[in-house]
């Protein structure tokens, strides 16, 4: 973790100071939650029996302060748990487009269509001039339009936050100019491997990153299987943010080898971390308001619980 970023909120004038207590009530292990209640033997809410259980009572699953900042599968949560994904990967995807490598081939998967190519994204999905149908795994099949479905379907997935194709000059002008680009060559001119490059960003419990970095660096085996098939260089970097607004020293590589110059990078970790901050605020107060309509009740024993839910 880096103390300089993780801990900036003490020195940002616009981190009011509610936000600033729910913030270090999670640091501390003290927000609130029915997993708490049990443990302390006390009512989840004023009035109510002592909780008998640590269900969530917006989901039924097990309660935390993890589980109410990324885990919860009640649809609004999970709505703000992407929300707040999507915002961090926009102000990542604005430096990487203004850094060194932002002329190279773009692929974004966070917006719509238009917006992304207002910033300057080529699209939302991998072209076939970088891989082609014939790269794609399909079912045998005599049904030209079933395999064709499927190679649809498995391009579909392939869904990186961002990736970032190394080009050439003259590639670039091609592409820019209209032109039908024609399958890439998997090096360049100065025969050494194209790079492309994976960004997966997530966030996490603070001190479960780990696990999270993980996750996130597995995430596209399939695709970088793929590429590394045809001849390309792969480049995976997973960019993890802590709920409370840790930074980690991974991330603060992963800009550096997306080309993000030092002074942008550090201007960017900062807003990420004020970010995820003011996201937290947000999250706690929308449980507090969805559990304060639903009424949990908390001397019942729980329904079985609901499947999991992966917070990106």
């Amino acid at each position: 973790m880096a103390p300089e970023y993780s801990n900036a909120f003490w020195n940002m004038p616009e981190i009011a100071s509610n936000k600033i207590t729910n913030l270090l009530k999670t640091r501390q292990g003290n927000t609130w939650t029915m997993k708490l209640a049990m443990q302390r033997n006390m009512a989840y809410r004023r009035g109510q029996p002592k909780a008998i259980h640590d269900r969530c009572p917006l989901c039924n699953k097990s309660d935390s302060a993890g589980h109410m900042l990324g885990g919860c599968s009640h649809k609004e949560m999970k709505a703000l748990y992407i929300a707040r994904h999507d915002k961090a990967m926009r102000k990542l995807l604005k430096q990487v487009l203004s850094g060194k490598h932002g002329a190279h081939y773009t692929i974004d998967d966070v917006g719509t269509l238009e917006g992304l190519q207002q910033l300057g994204v080529h699209g939302k999905r991998i072209p076939a001039f970088i891989l082609q149908d014939d790269d794609l795994p399909t079912q045998d099949s005599h049904d030209c339009t079933q395999e064709e479905q499927t190679r649809m379907h498995e391009r579909d997935k392939l869904r990186p936050d961002i990736m970032l194709v190394e080009l050439t000059d003259i590639e670039r002008e091609a592409y820019m100019t209209g032109e039908e680009m024609p399958l890439l060559n998997a090096t360049m001119q100065t025969n050494q491997p194209r790079k492309v490059w994976i960004a997966e960003g997530g966030y996490c419990t603070d001190t479960r990153y780990s696990d999270k970095y993980r996750r996130k660096e597995t995430q596209h085996e399939h695709l970088q299987t793929l590429l590394q098939a045809r001849g390309f260089e792969v480049i995976l970097l997973p960019i993890i943010l802590g709920f409370t607004g840790a930074i980690y020293k991974t991330t603060m590589s992963a800009l550096s080898a997306l080309g993000i110059e030092k002074a942008q990078a550090k201007k960017l970790l900062y807003d990420l971390h004020a970010h995820a901050i003011q996201t937290h605020h947000t999250i706690i107060k929308l449980r507090r308001k969805l559990e304060n309509t639903k009424q949990p009740k908390t001397s019942e024993r729980p329904r079985n619980c609901m499947q999991p839910f992966e917070p990106p």
